[in-house]
């Protein structure tokens, strides 16, 4: 099976682009993604769905795109969405993480996105820049990763800013939450969740942390916790949340 199943006139289905993507252009991309992700995040987009949950996929930390084209998948093509990325300006990658150049992350867009990139913005940023969120626009990311600076001032900051610009019902999803070697994602994270904020964890696995609106808290808690996914529960600051 080639990629022009993914490029026909009229896009492939779904369930049929991520079995192509995890085929044959996942492992051809630099990054660190389980092959699982790509379970739990069309679960996630299918509880969505069902709940009438829109919007566009925002990605803070791309890299060259591994796991951003995996969420743009699960978006409309109608709907914006967002790439955040230092890209060449490295020289404020203060905690020295891994960028990668925008040119590598546009050959993988047009390459193997399921819409060739044609409703993705890419945006040359820190992602500490207060101009972000009137750039986005607040409500408007249905699905969210945290994959930028690891400090635990960024996570703190990037997490305010999660906050703001996903819908009611989006998710937020944090990377390198049990990485030993970036300690300042978990530290970072309790920080922010010390503040009694309106965006809560309610599953972890495969070294990620996920988080919705608290209202919502029990909506996301519930499906996963009955999924096939679901190895335990565990608490965290006063909440269970879901072992995968």
């Amino acid at each position: 099976m080639g990629l022009s199943l993914v490029f026909n006139e009229a896009p492939a289905p779904l369930s049929e682009f991520l079995d192509t993507y995890r085929t044959h252009g996942f492992h051809q991309i630099e990054g660190w993604c389980a092959d699982e992700m790509f379970k739990v995040c069309a679960f996630i987009d299918e509880l969505q769905r069902s709940k009438k949950v829109s919007g566009g996929a925002c990605e803070i930390g791309i890299n060259q795109g591994k796991f951003f084209i995996l969420l743009n998948a699960l978006v409309d093509e109608t709907k914006t969405s967002y790439a955040i990325d230092l890209f060449e300006n490295q020289e404020f990658n203060i905690d020295y993480g891994v960028g990668g150049p925008r040119e590598a992350f546009e050959k993988h867009l047009a390459k193997f996105d399921r819409h060739g990139g044609s409703n993705v913005k890419i945006i040359t940023a820190d992602s500490t820049d207060p101009a972000l969120r009137s750039c986005i626009g607040g409500g408007r990311i249905k699905m969210l990763s945290v994959d930028g600076g690891h400090t635990a001032e960024h996570i703190v900051s990037d997490l305010s800013l999660a906050n703001q610009l996903i819908t009611n019902g989006g998710a937020v999803i944090v990377n390198d939450v049990m990485h030993y070697h970036w300690i300042g994602v978990i530290e970072g994270i309790f920080k922010f969740l010390m503040q009694s904020p309106t965006l809560v964890p309610f599953a972890i696995g495969f070294n990620r942390l996920f988080m919705c609106k608290l209202s919502w808290y029990p909506i996301y808690f519930n499906a996963f916790n009955s999924s096939a996914m679901r190895k335990n529960t565990v608490p965290m600051l006063g909440r269970q949340i879901v072992v995968l």
